[in-house]
Order: C-alpha cells, then structure tokens, then sequence
C-alpha cells in the first residue's frame, strides 16, 4: 500500500502535543489515496519491541476514502505525566480481514523536559 517513511518525533512534558495527519497512498509516486475502509490503525510508543506500551497515539481514520489517518493531540495535562526519555514508535494498520501491514511510518520518540515551568512550578 504505501512505502515505509522515517519521522522522528518529540514531545515535551507539559506542552500540548498537536495532532497530525498520516496520508495513505496506494502508489509508490504517491499521488493516489488509498481507500482505507474497514482497516484499523495502531501506532505505538515503546522502549522496545514488545517492551511496556508507553504511548498509545490513538490514530483513527478520518477519510477513509482519502486515505487519511489522525493522531489526535495529547494535552499537556496528560504529556506532563510521561516519563522523559528516548523511545521507538510506529504506525500499522490491519486490513479488513485481520492480517497486520507495515509499519508504514517508524522512528525515534523522545520525551524532553522544557526548561520554563510556568506558574504554577511544575
């Protein structure tokens, strides 16, 4: 379905992390969304493979037609719990008759502590 893509990514303790948007595409140029009716998608942060589940991104299907999957964003009420650190992420989905594909996108995660704490101290 769609060429395996490298996005690192970071989220910071206590700051919203926004959402995005993963486009599936049917082509290797690209340029054709997949139909992605009836799959289901997963996308995992882990330490490593088949360590403790660190994250769930939560990823839905938002066009199913247009071959669009949302990771919703994480409030900073929630990412001021996450532990800091570096971890492994990916993105897979299974089909509508079960069988897993991909990951499609895979890459580092890291967790990092901001410097300005607000008011009140974090």
């Amino acid at each position: 379905m769609m060429p395996q893509v490298v996005q690192n990514l970071t989220l910071w303790r206590g700051i919203t992390f926004d959402s995005f948007l993963i486009l599936c595409f049917q082509d290797v140029n690209l340029t054709i969304p997949a139909n992605i009716t009836g799959w289901t998608p997963f996308a995992e942060v882990r330490s490593i493979p088949y360590g403790p589940l660190q994250i769930n991104l939560n990823p839905f299907i938002s066009n199913a037609t247009g071959g669009v999957v949302t990771i919703p964003l994480i409030t900073d009420a929630v990412t001021i719990s996450y532990v800091s650190g570096k971890y492994k992420w990916d993105f897979t989905m299974n089909d509508p008759g079960g069988e897993r594909h991909g990951p499609y996108v895979s890459g580092s995660f890291i967790i990092k502590d901001k410097i300005t704490q607000g008011q009140p101290p974090e």
